[in-house]
């Protein structure tokens, strides 16, 4: 349908006319699916009724009684007597206009009970006072309403029988009938079906569908956007967002509406410099797509990982994502989304934006990086986007590299071992993968300790770097290798724990128990660096007491509710630190019977708590451990 052709436009032109009508003794129902701009369509038609007409709008979303129904009457009414901050002048007044309109101010419900529905307490000549134009009910998510439908609409026909009141009614009626399925018996669904139709139709004298008009809705949309470039970038593709939407055929404005507002945000992340038309094309359409797919519940967000990897390439049983995508959203064909698929997963499944990683992903992309800038791991990454005689090149620099042990970041190794494996079991790359997986083991034994703990490297665990899924997990000679890696970071993890717990004595020796409390202990925000280290056990139990014992009370406090948070829920990990607390708790004795100072008493809270936690450790458990431990060593 062309952009400028209303596809309302006829139902605008009939409620022009229902509305004029003095008494027509009918109601009319605009239906449509949830999202399909119902609630806007019906408010921009409300804004051009006569000045002399009066409007009340009823949400019936979780009602269960009339009550609620008339309190919401009594709100748009009485705004003032309404407002939580006059509820006792509310109540002063409650007989006087009981008489008028017979509303429960209380809002007790005892005699409407939850779900009976019957005449109406409002008096409709109070309705119409003032209303020389007649009155206008409008009845919102009716199929969210909790009343049974034929109570419901026996209610509201009571608004209808009376002269000069008119009212519509908002329904995604394909729901109201499916739910009237569910709760009936089996051998009578199509007869409840027909008794819902039956008692429609004495109360509904007009039903019209209202189709989402798009190119208004997204004119709206743009107000909401704050980012001059993303608003301009809307503006430029709004015959990419109408094919997008129609191809979803979910039509579903506000899975439209919040996806306009997070490619806003997510634009607002991207550094001004690299804001290229054609990029923020392809950001706009990946996000489009996922929020329509997920929000309508055929995606999951952490589906999404796979959509660049070679997968489902390799395997047939694998979901093949990014083909169903592709194949259902053919503008995305000649798309890219820019952002890696490990990255779209986590911001589509939290809602967060990670701005530097965004960023990252911006300069590695083909829009701002030359190729020839873009490091090996990640040109491998792509390699199925590559002409033949490249990729060879560049498997060829690449194993040149891993014999000579080049690569000195570990995640950029993990990614180039895995492509190249990957590649390699499927017969692209000549070399075989278990000869690759050596060379690459080879790159890691020539890595320094702090290259192999590095923060950066926290992801490799998980699978991925650098919001990039690793090519090739899946291959036994990978899992292999990253077994290899994984024993050699333990190896490394324990062999700096000495350091560690040298700056953790040093933080106390300066009298900075924050620095030590926040490194060992768990928090309501998370844990600190070392909460899950079995770490405490290199400092020497003398040297840890003459540390604290010239600290404040205060001080003492912190070290105290540090020791409480690491210990609590008896953490297996720390069990070999139970002998460590039983030695401490023993240099802490003399304190046990201290008294006269405020140190002294935080010194022996200290000690209760030291002992606790050796406590909550069995022997059985420490065992366990140091056995599990030199398993892995």
């Amino acid at each position: 349908m062309p952009a400028n052709i209303d596809p309302n436009a006829q139902i605008t032109g009939f409620l022009n006319y229902y509305f004029k009508i003095k008494a027509p003794k009918y109601a009319v129902m605009l239906k449509g699916p949830w999202g399909s701009g119902k609630t806007w369509f019906i408010e921009e038609q409300l804004k051009h009724l006569p000045t002399d007409q009066r409007t009340l709008y009823v949400s019936l979303y979780g009602v269960s009684s009339k009550s609620e129904i008339e309190d919401q009457f009594f709100e748009q009414l009485h705004p003032i007597l309404a407002h939580k901050g006059t509820k006792v002048a509310g109540k002063i007044l409650k007989g006087a206009l009981k008489a008028t309109l017979k509303i429960d101010l209380d809002n007790d419900g005892k005699s409407d009970g939850s779900v009976s529905v019957g005449v109406p307490d409002v008096n409709v000549a109070d309705l119409l006072k003032n209303s020389k134009g007649g009155l206008n009910l409008i009845f919102d998510d009716v199929e969210r309403c909790e009343i049974p439908h034929s109570q419901l609409f026996g209610y509201i026909n009571y608004f209808v029988e009376h002269d000069q009141t008119r009212v519509v009614l908002l329904a995604n009626e394909d729901e109201i009938i499916a739910k009237e399925r569910r709760s009936a018996p089996a051998e009578s669904q199509t007869k409840d079906e027909i008794q819902y139709l039956r008692v429609r139709e004495k109360l509904i004298g007009k039903t019209f569908e209202v189709h989402p008009d798009l190119p208004r809705a997204l004119s709206k949309f743009l107000e909401e956007v704050s980012d001059g470039d993303a608003k301009k970038a809307l503006e430029r593709e709004r015959s990419l967002v109408a094919d997008l939407h129609a191809c979803s055929g979910y039509r579903n404005l506000r899975h439209l509406r919040q996806a306009v507002l997070d490619f806003d945000r997510l634009v607002g992340e991207i550094d001004a410099t690299t804001r290229i038309e054609e990029m923020l094309r392809g950001i706009l359409a990946t996000f489009l797509v996922y929020t329509f797919e997920i929000r309508s519940g055929s995606l999951r967000a952490d589906e999404i990982r796979t959509v660049d990897s070679w997968l489902a390439l390799m395997k047939e049983d694998s979901r093949d994502v990014a083909r169903e995508l592709s194949q259902k959203y053919p503008p995305l064909k000649a798309l890219d989304s820019v952002l890696p698929s490990e990255l779209w997963a986590r911001i589509m499944d939290t809602g967060l934006l990670d701005g530097e990683a965004i960023r990252a992903a911006v300069r590695q992309s083909k829009f701002v990086a030359k190729q020839d800038e873009r490091p090996d791991w990640l040109q491998l990454w792509d390699a199925f986007s590559m002409e033949d005689v490249a990729l060879s090149k560049l498997l060829a620099k690449a194993e040149n590299r891993l014999r000579s042990c080049e690569y000195t970041v570990l995640g950029e190794l993990m990614h180039i071992a895995g492509a190249m494996i990957g590649l390699s079991s499927i017969g692209v790359y000549a070399t075989p993968a278990r000869h690759i997986a050596k060379l690459a083991l080879a790159n890691v034994d020539q890595l320094p300790s702090e290259q192999l703990l590095s923060d950066e490297d926290d992801g490799l665990r998980r699978g991925s770097w650098a919001g990039r899924i690793f090519h090739g997990a899946d291959r036994p000679e990978f899992k292999q290798f990253q077994a290899a890696v994984d024993k050699k970071q333990a190896r490394a993890k324990v062999e700096s724990y000495a350091d560690k717990a040298d700056q953790l004595l040093q933080a106390l020796m300066r009298k900075d128990p924050s620095a030590f409390a926040g490194s060992i202990a768990w928090s309501n925000s998370g844990g600190g660096p070392l909460a899950s280290e079995p770490i405490l056990v290199k400092i020497e139990p003398k040297s840890f007491v003459q540390a604290i014992e010239v600290l404040s009370g205060s001080e003492l406090a912190q070290i105290g509710l540090a020791f409480k948070r690491r210990y609590e829920g008896n953490r297996s990990e720390l069990a070999s630190e139970r002998r460590w607390l039983n030695a401490v708790a023993k240099q802490l004795a003399p304190w046990r019977h201290q008294k006269g100072t405020l140190s002294g008493f935080y010194l022996r809270l200290l000690r209760q708590e030291v002992t606790r936690a050796a406590q909550g450790f069995s022997l059985t458990t420490v065992k366990k451990k140091l056995v599990s431990e030199d398993s892995e060593l």
